[in-house]
Formats: structure tokens, sequence, C-alpha cells
């Protein structure tokens, strides 16, 4: 394990592995649970009801996702997930885990990261993202500074394939650590993706180490996710529940070892 991927593991506060970024967050205190309404009442093209509208977030706003409460600002940009604050200054967002972590990232004109710091009260690791002509996010790349000098390089590589992620692989000094696939026959449109694109957090790649992310999002929902690492490959299936208009409100994940992992969602329409 490297360096940069302890450094994850501690700044999330448990050991990060399959499930464990929701779980990380409960234990380090930082969201606080409000009460919310998730009725949706119809279709819409513009945002939530009674807010401002967003001629760029089309449909319903994801306001939850498990217990985490997603509020927006008026241009769109997430406001705050769970107990993170985003503060947008000029340019820059700055997620503010209740005072506990700091991620400072430079944004492009879409609001999508190029650039960011992270600090965790030591030293700071640097992250470059790289993306497609579609804004799809192509690279991650992360370098730990020790003492004010460069460590470990750990990237993260994306393809796509008709505005899907199909492979992901994480590699450290050219050496593959590991390599994620995804399936999506038969999957219908996410009704998430708008959500994904505007979080910087790694909410859908459950088993990678990278919990920052950015760019547009997978336009489909997967359906079948396999992981190769140390020449073992495991294989998870996706299935979903909806509400009448189509919309995802529960995602099971089984990976076959026990009790499936299921992740519930609700919005707000106008």
């Amino acid at each position: 394990m490297s360096k940069i991927t302890a450094k994850f593991k501690k700044v999330l506060g448990v050991p990060f592995n399959k499930f464990t970024l929701g779980i990380s967050f409960k234990v380090l205190g930082l969201f606080a649970l409000l009460a919310f309404g998730s009725a949706c009442k119809k279709e819409s093209k513009d945002g939530v009801a009674g807010g401002p509208a967003s001629v760029d977030f089309p449909g319903c706003q994801l306001i939850r996702f498990e217990d985490f409460m997603v509020t927006y600002n008026a241009d769109g940009t997430i406001a705050t997930f769970g107990g993170i604050e985003n503060q947008y200054v000029g340019n820059k967002v700055i997620l503010d885990f209740d005072g506990e972590v700091v991620f400072t990232l430079l944004l492009d004109s879409r609001k999508y990261p190029i650039s960011g710091t992270i600090n965790d009260g030591q030293d700071s690791s640097l992250l470059t993202y790289s993306y497609n002509a579609n804004g799809n996010l192509t690279e991650v790349e992360m370098v730990e500074m020790v003492d004010g000098q460069p460590g470990d390089k750990i990237k993260i590589n994306h393809e796509y394939l008709n505005g899907n992620k199909i492979v992901s692989t994480m590699s450290s000094l050219g050496m593959i650590m590991y390599t994620n696939e995804y399936s999506y026959e038969g999957g219908k449109i996410d009704s998430r993706q708008d959500f994904y694109s505007r979080v910087f957090l790694n909410l859908t790649d459950y088993l990678e180490d990278f919990p920052l992310y950015g760019g547009k999002a997978s336009k489909l929902l997967p359906t079948k996710f396999t992981h190769t690492e140390d020449g073992v490959t495991s294989v998870s299936t996706f299935n979903y529940e909806y509400d009448s208009y189509g919309k995802v409100t529960k995602q099971i994940i089984d990976d076959g070892s026990g009790e499936p992992n299921i992740s519930t969602f609700a919005y707000l329409c106008k």
C-alpha cells in the first residue's frame, strides 16, 4: 500500500475498502441530519420547488444521498453535502469537513476541478485533473508532498464509450495496482448523473481509493462491476428501484460475499 493510499485511509478515518466511504463520514461525525420532504410532484426542466431555477439542471434535484442532505446555491452548484460545506471563492472551492479536513480545488469555467491540494494538518498532497472533449475525467494524479519535496505519485485513468466509463486503472510508478471494469448492458439513464457531475467526492467508484472526482458523470446506470487486483478478480452486480418517474430511489450492490450494500436517494422537483 502506498503512502498516498494510507493518507486517504487516515483522512477518511477508517480503513477504506468496498462500501466504507459513507461509513467513514459517519465515523468522523461530519454530517448533520436534517428533516426533508422527498416527494416529487412532476418532472421539470427547472430546479427545486420554491427555489431558484437552474437552466443547466434538468429534471429533479437530488436532495438526499443516504443520510446525507444536499443543498444547492442559486447557480446550481452544491452548497453542502451532509456536514461538508463547499465554499466558493473566485475560481476556487474549499471543501470544509467541519474543520477536520480541507480540500482546495481550482475550477475551470465548467466548475470542474483542474488542480487542487489536500491538507490534513501535516503534509499536503497535490492533485491534477485531465478531461476529454466531452468533459469526462480521463486522469487524476496525486503527489504527496513530504517536507516540501514530492513523494509518491498515484494516477487513476478512465476510459469511456458512448459517454459511459468502461475502464479505470490505478497505477503507481508505472505499475498498475488495480483495474475496474463497468458494464451497462440493459442499464437505464442515471437520474443522479447531474448530481455526480457537481459533487467533488467520488461516490460512484466504490472500490477506488481516491475520494475526489470531477467532470461529467456516466449517462447510464452500471449493471456490473469487475475489480481486478493482485491477480484476483471479483464481480459485483447492481440492481435498482425506481419511483414512478423512473428516478433511482434505491441502489443494491451485491458482490456475492454476504449482505448486499444498499444506498437510498431522494429528490425534490418543481
